[in-house]
């Protein structure tokens, strides 16, 4: 065995190829997880979260996939592991945290632009459901947010080692006002003109299904912003 192991530590090749194939087990297994997950309590993460806005009285909407999911299924995507909401960053305070926490959410992430005056996205989990608040600024007819990744090819803890935080991109979408649909037997909010919405960001083909789709290199609304930086704490 230990010669194995310094077979492989020598040969490169070798320990990347193997390193990919754990990689990608591990992933596609934790993917799986989660998906179940995801399915078994997907619903009451969404139901709750809305009732958190409500006693917080703030606006916000079904986002990225879940917005698809409520247009093009009529639920959630069946391979998805997350709830994705968009909301106002000028309706930021800390009292989102205190309701979602009474609402039996935990905090488990925040990324941040400059101290979150520039760009802000949460992350909270419900019943091992993650569920993201996207925050936006509007700006004339258009609005964005922040969506932060590590360098292609490395970690984020590489990445932060590296840059000193995150890269982030800056998504644009047509500014909207909210209106709610029936979705899981309760109505829920959605940008009014959703389909222009999911449009920007997915292209002309949004509903057709396409696991294989890549935000990465696919998303037509993204910027990366040389001169930010995104700031990671977790919980």
């Amino acid at each position: 065995m230990e010669k194995l192991k310094g077979l492989i530590k020598r040969n490169k090749t070798l320990h990347n190829i193997i390193k990919y194939i754990l990689d990608n087990t591990v992933r596609t297994y934790t993917s799986f997880k989660r998906n179940r997950i995801f399915l078994k309590n997907g619903k009451d993460a969404l139901a709750q979260a809305d009732k958190a806005f409500a006693a917080l009285n703030i606006e916000y909407w079904l986002e990225y996939g879940t917005l698809l999911g409520a247009v093009r299924e009529k639920g959630f995507i069946a391979h998805d592991v997350d709830i994705d909401l968009g909301l106002l960053l000028y309706d930021y305070s800390e009292n989102i945290g205190v309701l979602f926490e009474k609402f039996g959410f935990k905090k488990v992430r925040q990324m941040s632009i400059d101290e979150g005056r520039y760009g802000l996205e949460e992350s909270y989990c419900y019943k091992g459901v993650t569920v993201d608040l996207f925050y936006f600024t509007q700006k004339d007819d258009r609005m964005y947010n922040h969506v932060f990744e590590g360098i292609p090819g490395k970690g984020w803890e590489e990445t932060i080692k590296e840059l000193g935080g995150l890269i982030v991109k800056e998504i644009y979408f047509p500014n909207d006002t909210v209106i709610k649909i029936d979705l899981f037997g309760k109505k829920y909010p959605v940008p009014n003109n959703a389909k222009e919405h999911l449009k920007a960001f997915y292209g002309d083909s949004f509903m057709i299904r396409n696991k294989k789709w890549n935000p990465n290199t696919m998303a037509n609304n993204v910027v990366i912003l040389k001169d930010k930086i995104g700031d990671c704490i977790s919980y």
